[in-house]
């Protein structure tokens, strides 16, 4: 079992809500450039926020094992996670019977649960597990934008910039965040030092200031060591496909419950 992967089954301070147009973009991200720390920071408790939720087995009926965002898009129904969320056994078929909960905080569904409807992810992912391909759009019924918000998905951005990471444990009830610089790791992964990232945390965004979202916790050792270091794999041509395709599903229009 890798730490924030899933195997068993399946298995961060908080930025103001940012309601962005349905588009992706390209470039830009943080422009100061605040001092880095002296030494990784450590993730922290907090609200989180109403784009960013836990996944839940046994359609919200079961522990909740990973996290995903709402990312704005033109039916108004897509997330996106890690694509090793939603395969128990990296390949092969995915899992059936997951559910989002945006927000989700002390047993809380303030937005309601959204089952996931379609899983879509690249043929390196499905055919071999690549981790420079980790990621997943998840397509879920028409409407949870109008009652979330959602986060405008940011590709090609510059490799080094800060970031806020948000994710659930799966042994706690409230989202941890934490914020950093991210690093190069490879060509196609990037680096961010940060404690607290446990098992449940994969998925999660890396958000800059003005909540776009540039990576996610995956890629590289399903998205770090749970110990210090976390990865994402570098969001471009892979995750563009990814949601070009999923825009092109025909949503369902259930509204959650």
């Amino acid at each position: 079992m890798t730490r924030r992967g899933v195997r068993w089954p399946l298995a961060g301070a908080v930025l103001a809500l940012l309601v962005v147009p349905a588009s992706v973009g390209t470039a830009g991200g943080d422009h100061g450039h605040p001092p880095r720390p002296p030494k990784p920071p450590t993730a922290v408790a907090g609200d989180g926020r109403s784009t960013v939720g836990a996944l839940f087995l046994d359609n919200g009926a079961g522990p909740h094992f990973c996290t995903a965002t709402v990312i704005a898009s033109r039916h108004r129904n897509l997330l996106l996670t890690a694509a090793h969320c939603m395969f128990e056994n990296e390949t092969g078929p995915p899992r059936e019977r997951v559910a989002f909960v945006p927000g989700y905080r002390d047993g809380q569904r303030p937005y309601g649960t959204w089952p996931v409807r379609e899983v879509v992810v690249s043929p390196q992912w499905r055919e071999r597990a690549d981790p420079d391909h980790d990621v997943a759009v998840l397509v879920v019924d028409e409407g949870i934008e109008d009652r979330t918000g959602a986060q405008r998905l940011l590709l090609d951005s510059r490799r080094e910039q800060v970031v806020e990471v948000l994710g659930y444990p799966v042994r706690d009830e409230r989202p941890v965040s934490c914020r950093n610089w991210t690093a190069e790791f490879s060509r196609t992964q990037r680096g961010f030092d940060c404690r607290g990232y446990l098992t449940g945390t994969s998925g999660g965004p890396w958000l800059t200031a003005r909540g776009e979202v540039v990576g996610l916790v995956g890629g590289f050792q399903f998205g770090g060591d749970e110990v210090l270091h976390n990865y994402s794999p570098y969001l471009g041509d892979q995750a563009r496909a990814l949601y070009e395709r999923a825009q092109q599903v025909r949503p369902g229009a259930g509204g959650g419950r």
